[in-house]
């Protein structure tokens, strides 16, 4: 099976005073963040491990992982 690697490591330059977009919660979808209401939209049948890659400042500041 193969392995789904997700890059959510942007700056988040556009919008500095909220959550990064990938932890950001979509309204649509239950107020799950965005990073999981995409992934539910995948065939996650087809992935034996999802990999979501971050950046260290938003470990330590939002405690995403």
């Amino acid at each position: 099976m193969a392995s789904l690697i997700l890059p959510c490591a942007g700056l988040s330059t556009r919008y500095t005073d909220l959550k990064p977009k990938f932890l950001i919660e979509n309204p649509k979808m239950g107020n799950l963040s965005m990073v999981v209401s995409s992934v539910k939209g995948l065939p996650l049948n087809k992935f034996s491990k999802i990999y979501v890659v971050i950046r260290d400042e938003h470990e330590e500041k939002f405690n995403a992982s």
